[in-house]
């Protein structure tokens, strides 16, 4: 699974913002027909949206690491769900007037592998992102075990928000977010961690930091972290994500 949700700086978490996440799968040697159909239709859709205040961030992404599942992503971000609506409506409309280039999107994807997701950020920190950016972002899925959701927040407060929030600070990376699900169409436990950075080299400088940050704890507290993770996740449904946007645009 891929998908992205980002936000600018202008917005941290002031009105719960949400994402609106498209997933397809592009059949082989069909994504840059898929994409530019995208560019002709949705983009400029988009684009009027975002200067309208409407939503607040979109982008179109597709996969480094290749899954087998979807590999394409088309989100946008939104203050609230009557804002989500009208930007659905809004893009849905600019494939109505253009039947040549949804027809182009639905022969280069598999729509039977299509997925939704109705996302709502619970915690956020972003700097400035430059204009005309074209992030990298890694993204882990969690599935947080039933009941220990205040247990899992208490424990991502301590270890890693304090580690990711310099990392902004430091312009080592863009932004990190946190996100659940706004309506429960995947397990209930599941909890995206995203981050976004200008390329990958920020993911060798996030290893350097975390490694720092345990060799610089005590043996005790080590232990107590090593073994607390397993206690509020189930490690089977644990993914990592590589993604890049093709389009990206913030306020």
């Amino acid at each position: 699974m891929i998908f992205v949700g980002m936000l600018g700086a202008a917005f941290q978490l002031q009105a719960q913002p949400k994402t609106m996440v498209a997933l397809f799968k592009t059949k082989f040697g069909k994504m840059p027909a898929f994409v530019g159909a995208m560019q002709k239709t949705t983009i400029p859709a988009l684009d009027q949206l975002l200067a309208q205040g409407v939503i607040q961030a979109y982008g179109l992404d597709t996969d480094v690491l290749h899954t087998g599942g979807p590999n394409m992503a088309l989100w946008f971000s939104a203050p609230s769900y009557g804002a989500i609506q009208k930007a659905n409506e809004a893009v849905m409309g600019s494939l109505e007037k253009h039947p040549a280039e949804a027809a182009a999107i639905g022969e280069a994807a598999d729509l039977d592998a299509h997925t939704d997701l109705l996302l709502e950020v619970t915690h956020a920190k972003f700097g400035k992102i430059p204009a005309g950016a074209l992030p990298v972002t890694n993204l882990s899925l969690f599935r947080v075990k039933t009941g220990k959701d205040k247990d899992w927040e208490r424990a991502a407060a301590k270890y890693f928000q304090p580690l990711y929030d310099k990392l902004v600070d430091d312009g080592v990376i863009y932004g990190y977010q946190y996100l659940a699900q706004g309506m429960h169409t995947e397990n209930p436990g599941d909890t995206w961690f995203l981050v976004s950075m200008p390329d990958m080299s920020a993911m060798d400088k996030i290893d350097a930091a975390f490694a720092a940050r345990m060799k610089a704890m005590s043996a005790d507290e080590r232990s107590i972290f090593e073994h607390l993770l397993p206690t509020l996740q189930e490690d089977a449904e644990h993914r990592d994500y590589i993604m890049r946007a093709i389009a990206f645009k913030a306020n």
